[in-house]
């Protein structure tokens, strides 16, 4: 089943732009780590970043402390991990507390394929066969039509995965959608739409592709996860009449994958409002039916218009603890949802975020902490929270002087910003130079201001380029 994908523009969370997060793109559990810790950090509350990657956090107000691998906190148990880590124990969990699933079957090594293609006969093709264990869709096969492909279905898995134990489902007809859930709080809802490109009647395919990948570029979850023009997308292109050179006629809907997976190019709608109740309760549910999880993205294929009354209309199909929360965060069309927010308010609900636009684009310095930490030089990096006022004040000042070709001088303008409690970072690029500059209030901005003045020699003239992202951290005299 296909559907064309909103053309319209998204809306990213505030506090969680693209120049905000800009270190964390291209590597999806990075950003989620990065976000729960600039949601954190943000409040006040205390933030370590753990070796090699900065994917492993501590967060801690001083009586409360989190650990979270990504976006999966330490408060879920290992009986609940090894449950939704299991497809099959997953769907034995749910089944068993009322939540619909798929019927299905595993099948170990040792299960010739007559067992399967019994099982499949009495479940009804289509049918889906899968790992029992694995994430992001790799090795998924859905929409099986027949015998024969899936004994080469059956065949292939067992090859690949080293004949693992094998998952058979009877084939639910639906969209994709992931569902984020913390507790018992329904948080965001997305539709997963298959890899595909819209013809606008004077571009290739090949085209097509290339400017939809450029878009994705530029959204910090999907910018790792562009289309790639494999021997499925050929075959695609192919049975639908076309090579890629053809110019597809305008609006006319190509899609270029079975699959509907971001990481393989899919497109993500925010669906978060328009979800029905009973939807939204069942993904509760489902988090709650499994004794010691705390949070999870719920996988559900919804058919909305189901073949008959009494049809099912949807089942959960898996569950992620440790979901990647950019796909809630950044869709391909709508309003991505703030959920760092809602995992930091479920943890620490005594520190909200703090009032005021200035805050949502604070940031700490990811990557002189990811070298630090990859590098071996340190295990963990623990934060300063920033001041409490967040730095509202925010200027950008142009420097003349040749001063700054000297290291030490611009050592000196570091330490004397500390004295003034002022943030500040230096940045000469072809020849010109300028000074960004963070302070609590005006009197201490001009305090600084007065005595740069007095040790250069020279008034810096305000910019009129708008301050970016402001790193609350002054930058480190450097010998």
């Amino acid at each position: 089943m296909y559907e064309q994908s909103s053309s319209a523009e998204p809306r990213w969370p505030e506090h969680f732009q693209p120049d905000v997060v800009r270190h964390a793109f291209r590597h999806a559990g990075k950003l989620s780590s990065y976000c729960l810790a600039l949601e954190a950090w943000r409040r006040g509350l205390d933030v370590t970043l753990f070796a090699p990657n900065a994917t492993a956090l501590e967060v801690t107000d001083g009586e409360t402390t989190r650990r979270f691998d990504r976006s999966r906190s330490d408060l879920i148990t290992n009986q609940a991990q090894r449950i939704v880590d299991n497809k099959r124990e997953t769907t034995d969990w749910l089944r068993a507390h009322n939540v619909p699933v798929p019927d299905s079957q595993v099948f170990d090594s040792a299960s010739d394929f007559g067992s399967v293609l019994k099982t499949a006969q009495r479940f009804g093709f289509p049918v889906v066969l899968k790992p029992v264990r694995g994430s992001r869709g790799r090795g998924v096969l859905s929409h099986i039509e027949n015998s024969e492909d899936l004994q080469a279905a059956y065949s292939h898995l067992r090859d690949e995965f080293d004949r693992k134990p094998l998952l058979l489902e009877r084939h639910h007809f639906g969209h994709d959608y992931r569902v984020y859930v913390v507790g018992d709080q329904y948080i965001a809802a997305c539709k997963r739409i298959p890899a595909n490109v819209i013809g606008d009647g004077t571009s290739t395919v090949a085209e097509l592709i290339e400017i939809k990948n450029s878009k994705r570029r530029l959204n910090p979850f999907l910018s790792g996860a562009t289309i790639k023009v494999d021997y499925e997308v050929k075959n695609k292109i192919y049975a639908a009449g076309y090579t890629l050179g053809s110019i597809l006629p305008s609006g006319e809907h190509l899609p270029l994958r079975s699959k509907a997976n971001a990481s393989a190019g899919g497109d993500v709608e925010d669906v978060t409002d328009a979800l029905p109740a009973r939807i939204r309760q069942a993904a509760i549910a489902a988090v709650q039916a499994v004794p010691g999880l705390p949070a999870a993205g719920v996988d559900i294929l919804w058919d909305s218009n189901p073949a008959t009354a009494e049809s099912n209309d949807f089942v959960v199909i898996e569950m992620n603890s440790r979901a990647h929360i950019g796909v809630n965060m950044y869709p391909t069309s709508g309003r991505g949802q703030d959920v760092p927010k809602a995992i930091i308010d479920s943890y620490f609900p005594r520190n909200p975020r703090p009032s005021g636009q200035h805050f949502a684009n604070l940031i700490f310095d990811l990557k002189s902490i990811n070298d630090l930490l990859s590098n071996g030089t340190a295990q963990s990096v623990t934060l300063y929270p920033p001041a409490e006022h967040g730095f509202p004040i925010r200027r950008i000042y142009t420097l003349n002087t040749t001063k700054f070709i000297s290291r030490r001088f611009v050592n000196q303008i570091y330490r004397m910003a500390r004295k003034f409690s002022i943030v500040c970072d230096v940045t000469t690029s072809n020849g010109s130079s300028w000074m960004t500059l963070g302070a609590g209030d005006t009197a201490s901005l001009n305090d600084f201001l007065a005595s740069f003045t007095h040790i250069s020699g020279e008034v810096p003239q305000q910019s009129s380029s708008t301050a970016g992202p402001l790193q609350a951290s002054s930058r480190v005299p450097q010998s």
